[in-house]
């Protein structure tokens, strides 16, 4: 895009930008001529995808930001309005809104309601953060039209994320999500309100216990064995990371209710949009989990769990009976669960005729024949949650004649209930207590019961490969290699013979063998590919519809015939070792592709970064910004000390602020723990060398918005060597002060608070250790 069009849209933005955190950073960009962040910051407006929105937080179209977020808010309301004209003629239209730990979530969650409140929408917020299953509970429990979370799951503390809920409870599917796309990208004016008439239009209400206290109440009624749990609870010993986000409140709440021993790791307790203590808020990575294996082994726990920051993920590790705890895998606690939900149904008497279970196509086989093991059935759908929902609603319409008692997918997301519509860490980790006691009593543990059913299934084992491609040219690259693999399917991989291919794109069924033979595909159209190799392997690949990457996933089973579980598990790893190493050679040296008309002008591809996991690589330095949204993105512009924002109190609602001075603690460091592996479990990478440490945020601070403040801020760190040596009169950001509970907000009032510099982090003399954390049967 040519130089001028970039500056006249920063101006553009600077003019419509209410927030003046984010209009000061490209005043500020714009001021020292950094034409090269200006562009990544306009070449394109951030995509309101399928699923929502999801950016780094800062000033632009192409980021997370006020103004994107209310564009995108105005959008949903116009469409709402359409579908349902007559609700919305009476003023009967409604919302719910709920938002995570993450910087700016209160921020954006307000502005959100505001938006639609001012199209007649009378909106739910809740006061603090709360875990997005709960979310979709509220929905469904109020009977509200749509929802709004704001999250960015568990990706780096520089993003943050606006995922759309329809008024099942579920994530827009087709024809609602294009609908919606279609709106925002025509939003020409936004309509807003203030908070104060809002409320006083009962256009917005704030909801905490009404939904709270039936939430809890519902997790524990779909628990099988509550009497078991009341005589032998105390049994089993439980330690749990919310890893700075919002599942401490609930999982601590229903657990501690039962009579279970719940530790909670100290360091990640409080809710905390920089994550100090992780690199990654993903408890499918065993770095994550580090200071929870630590407590665990110290305490002595039964299970070790961890949520992601909006607590629908749930990722668990258990002793191995060697001294050291195995990770368990998504695939794994999958089939575990399924396995305990269909033999308590049964044991008492309450399995459905028609029961059955829904995974996505790229999770595990295994789960497929633990269900037919019970005479249930497994059905399948598209990756993504939105569509084992989808399958949930058909059999409530009647379209499917089936009693879905459990959904799961591989990336860690379980749904044990019916009232929520979406993936559930919260009664995820509720059950998985239960199973772990239930098997105690039988004298077994959640590995032994593992064991069990791979003597029974055959012994399975997932492997998920991810490849990234920045920049414009990245989703070219992507195209390019699926068109490759669609023109040119192989006639092998790893040495195994394809006999067929399921192009779910194109809706067809291919035989490499029998060329002219074809046969439908019953699925909705989305970019995947699957080749079904002559042993039972399966091997898929899809782009990923929120990050710019290319995503490999291979199931492959053996037998446990005479060799036992060994010879098995070495015969599936040699399988998946050659089936990566082909993959490889596609996706590691791409056919680089000619450069489009369309692109020209826009920024040169950045680098690829590879990962074998989900996460996400930052966009900006290791070192975490303390808030991304006002970090100084231009080399030659000086650096402003960034604002710690504090922890988010449960309960509390935004009210003017109060004179305070809050000193913060310097964190502990984190131990390093290691992790026992267990046979044949695959490597997990060394994390790189940990950003500085921040100080711990004073407990029950509540961020509270202000226009007006001013603070003494901590020195800055020293410039980079790019950056100018001449930094002199740099201004410090402002500390947002704790607000009085339960407090309506009201006008800021001026307020100066102190803040103590924090104590300089140890430098590193090498590298992290690796990590021995190993996947019992490596990722799923």
């Amino acid at each position: 895009m040519e130089k001028n069009a970039i500056i006249a849209r920063a101006n553009d933005y600077i003019a419509r930008e209410r927030d003046p955190n984010f209009k000061a950073e490209v005043e500020r960009l714009l001021a020292a001529g950094d034409f090269k962040e200006l562009e990544d910051r306009f070449y394109q407006d951030l995509e309101f995808g399928t699923g929502g929105l999801r950016g780094v937080i800062g000033g632009g179209f192409n980021r997370m930001n006020t103004l994107v977020v209310k564009s995108a808010t105005q959008g949903l309301a116009a469409y709402l309005i359409k579908a349902f004209p007559e609700k919305a003629g009476a003023g009967k239209l409604s919302a719910v809104i709920a938002y995570d730990s993450r910087h700016y979530s209160i921020e954006f969650a307000e502005a959100a309601s505001l938006i639609l409140a001012a199209n007649g929408i009378k909106t739910y917020l809740f006061s603090s953060l709360r875990p997005t299953p709960e979310l979709s509970f509220a929905i469904r429990k109020l009977g509200a039209d749509t929802g709004i979370v704001v999250t960015a799951s568990h990706n780096p503390s520089q993003y943050n994320g606006y995922k759309a809920y329809w008024n099942d409870g579920a994530q827009v599917i087709p024809p609602h999500d294009t609908g919606i796309i279609k709106e925002v990208n025509s939003v020409q004016e936004i309509k807003e309100i203030s908070r104060v008439e809002a409320i006083a239009r009962g256009l917005l209400e704030i909801i905490d216990k009404v939904i709270d206290e039936p939430y809890q109440d519902m997790v524990r009624s779909r628990l099988y064995r509550q009497d078991l749990i009341r005589e032998r609870g105390g049994d089993v010993k439980i330690v749990y990371t919310p890893l700075h986000g919002t599942g401490a409140f609930h999982v601590e709440a229903i657990l501690g209710s039962l009579g279970l021993e719940v530790i909670t790791v100290p360091e990640q307790r409080e809710g905390n949009g920089d994550f100090p203590t992780v690199s990654f808020p993903n408890p499918e990575e065993a770095a994550a989990l580090e200071l929870a294996l630590k407590l665990g082994k110290e305490k002595g726990a039964d299970v070790v769990m961890a949520t992601d920051p909006d607590a629908d993920r749930l990722g668990i590790a258990v002793p191995d009976g060697k001294g050291d705890f195995a990770l368990v895998t998504g695939n794994q606690l999958g089939a575990l669960l399924a396995d305990y939900i269909f033999l308590s149904l049964k044991e008492t008497g309450k399995l459905p005729a028609n029961a059955a279970m829904v995974n996505s196509m790229v999770t595990t086989g295994m789960q497929k024949r633990v269900a037919e093991s019970y005479g249930a059935e497994c059905l399948e759908c598209l990756t993504g949650f939105k569509w084992i929902a989808d399958v949930m609603r058909r059999c409530d319409t009647g379209e499917l004649d089936k009693t879905i008692v459990f959904g799961t997918e591989e990336s860690y997301g379980y749904l044990v209930e019916n009232e929520v519509r979406d993936k559930d860490g919260v009664s995820a980790a509720a059950l998985t207590a239960e199973m772990t006691l239930y098997w105690r009593s039988k004298g077994k543990s959640l590995l032994d019961r593992l064991d069990e059913l791979y003597k029974t299934n055959g012994y399975w084992k997932e492997m998920g490969i991810s490849k990234y491609f920045q920049g414009s040219e990245g989703p070219v690259i992507m195209k390019g290699i699926m068109e490759e693999y669609r023109k040119n399917p192989p006639k092998t991989l790893g040495g195994i013979e394809v006999e067929k291919v399921r192009d779910i794109k194109e809706s067809v069924w291919k035989y490499p063998a029998d060329p002219g033979r074809t046969d439908p595909v019953d699925l909705p159209k989305s970019d995947v590919l699957q080749f079904y190799l002559k042993d039972g392997t399966v091997v898929s690949a899809r782009p990923s519809g929120t990050e710019p990457k290319i995503k490999f996933y291979a199931s492959c089973c053996a037998e446990a015939g005479w060799g036992g579980l060994d010879a098995a598990r070495a015969e599936v790893q040699r399988k998946l070792d050659a089936i990566s190493k082909d993959i490889r050679q596609v996706i590691d040296t791409p056919k680089q592709p000619a450069a489009p008309a369309e692109s020209a002008g826009k920024p040169p591809a950045k680098p690829a970064a590879e990962a074998g996991t989900e996460k996400a690589p930052p966009k900006k330095p290791a070192a975490k910004a303390k808030n991304p949204a006002k970090a100084a993105a231009s080399k030659a512009a000086p650096k402003k000390a960034a604002a710690k924002k504090p922890a988010v109190k449960r309960d509390a609602v935004k009210a003017p602020p109060k004179k305070s001075a809050a000193k913060a603690k310097a964190p502990a460091k984190a131990a390093a723990s290691k992790v026992a592996p267990r046979k044949a479990a695959a490597k997990k990478t060394a994390p790189k060398k940990a950003a500085a440490k921040k100080p711990a945020v004073k407990k029950n601070a509540v961020k509270a918005t202000q226009k007006k403040s001013t603070a003494k801020a901590k020195a800055p760190a020293k410039a980079s060597k790019a950056a100018p040596k001449k930094l002199a009169a740099k201004k410090a950001a402002a500390k947002k002060p704790a607000v009085k509970k339960n407090a309506v907000k009201a006008t800021p009032k001026k307020t100066t608070a102190k803040e103590k510099a924090p104590a300089k982090a140890a430098a590193s003399k090498a590298a992290p250790k690796k990590l021995a954390a190993k996947k019992r049967g490596g990722k799923g």
